[in-house]
C-alpha cells in the first residue's frame, strides 16, 4: 500500500494506492479497509484493470450489492464499498492469475496552528 499527500490551501489530499495480485487458478475475494481522519471525505474511488481505470459511483446499497454478487457469480473482476463514519471497507473479486490496482482519494480540511478553521 502506498500513500501520497498534498497540502494546498485549506485541504490535505491523501491518495491511497495498492496493487492486489491473485496468482491462484480461480478468482478470489479480497477485503481492504482504510481508516479516515475525522475531517476527511472521499473524493474518488476506483480500481485499475488492464491499464483501464474504473471510477466508482454511488448506488443504493441493495442495488450495488446485487450487481457485485452477480459479477462474483460470473467470476468477473468487481468491487464494492461501504463508507462508514471513519472507515471505508471494500471488497473485490480478483480473477485468476491477474491483478487489480486500488485507488482511494480522500481530502480533509486542516487548520493553521491553534487558530481553528482558516
Amino acid at each position: 500500500m502506498h500513500l501520497s499527500h498534498i497540502l494546498c490551501r485549506r485541504y490535505a489530499t491523501t491518495l491511497v494506492t495498492s496493487e492486489v495480485r491473485n496468482p491462484e487458478l480461480e478468482a478470489r475475494e479480497v477485503f481492504l479497509s482504510v481508516i479516515l481522519p475525522d475531517t476527511a471525505f472521499i473524493s474518488r474511488f476506483a480500481i485499475e484493470l488492464g491499464g483501464q481505470l474504473f471510477v466508482a459511483f454511488v448506488k443504493e446499497k441493495e442495488e450495488a450489492w446485487r450487481e457485485y454478487q452477480s459479477a462474483v457469480d460470473k467470476g468477473k473482476t468487481a468491487g464494492t464499498g461501504y463508507i462508514g463514519r471513519r472507515l471505508i471497507r471494500n471488497a473485490f473479486i480478483v480473477r485468476a492469475a491477474s491483478s487489480i490496482g486500488y485507488l482511494c482519494k480522500m481530502q480533509s480540511t486542516f487548520f493553521s496552528s491553534g487558530s481553528g478553521p482558516v
